[in-house]
């Protein structure tokens, strides 16, 4: 029985039950963050491929990213692809 149990990190556990304010107690964020692409597969039946898929999930994953800390989406993808550091302030 022992071999079936899941070990679960204490760590966030202990960080939303000592400082709730520091951590959303669901996960509604994260749900309504992939809504827009879950419509968007929902209504183009999905990607041909997996490589295909694998890709929109990457480039959306950047542009995201991007977006929430405040950086222009498309010059990160630029300087992503060209292999440079986007500037943190370059949003601004």
């Amino acid at each position: 029985m022992k071999d079936k149990l899941i070990a679960i990190p204490s760590e966030p556990l202990s960080t939303f039950t000592s400082a709730p304010h520091l951590m959303e107690a669901t996960n509604n964020g994260a749900e309504r963050e992939i809504r827009p692409s879950v419509i968007e597969n929902k209504i183009t039946n999905g990607h041909r491929s997996k490589s295909g898929a694998d890709n929109d999930c990457k480039i959306k994953t950047v542009v995201n990213t991007a977006k929430l800390s405040g950086q222009n989406p498309y010059q990160t993808i630029r300087m992503t692809l060209g292999g440079l550091k986007p500037n943190p302030r370059e949003g601004e």
